[in-house]
């Protein structure tokens, strides 16, 4: 009984470890390991623009930083993201923190080779703006951004 015992309690001790160093792993890491830190639009062969924004992903020590271009010198938002967890092959959810005194955002990302869309964006104060991949304001289905190469 003594040694059943023991092994059940190595088995968690071993479990935590793992959860552990799971959600050690930096931001930067994890859009690294999607895919996911370079510039995207939703057409990248038309300048940036107020109906064609440019979402750009760059590094910043251990954490990134996300900027939306909607002008060639014009960055509409700006903020840094401060966790990031994986939730399967595809998606990914993170935290940012905005830069100009806006809302804190929570987003759900699926990433694919060379595209990523949001499916789920919510702010700190509780209001949805995103779910399923549909815009709720508008009822349309959230853009898809591209790789811009």
């Amino acid at each position: 009984m003594r040694v059943a015992l023991l092994r059940v309690l190595a088995v968690v001790g071993l479990a935590q470890l793992a959860a552990t160093a799971v959600q050690a792993q930096s931001v930067k890491t994890l859009f690294e390991k999607y895919n996911m830190l370079d510039t995207f639009a939703a057409d990248c062969t038309k300048p940036v623009g107020a109906q064609n924004v440019y979402l750009v992903h760059r590094a910043l020590g251990e954490q990134v930083q996300r900027d939306m271009l909607d002008g060639p010198t014009s960055v509409y938002q700006v903020h840094v993201i401060e966790s990031a967890t994986g939730l399967g092959p595809n998606e990914i959810k993170v935290v940012m923190k905005s830069h100009r005194g806006g809302s804190n955002v929570t987003l759900v990302y699926r990433a694919e080779r060379d595209r990523l869309r949001v499916l789920d964006s919510i702010t700190d104060a509780g209001r949805q703006l995103i779910s399923g991949g549909r815009i709720l304001s508008s009822n349309r289905e959230a853009p898809w951004f591209n790789r811009c190469k």
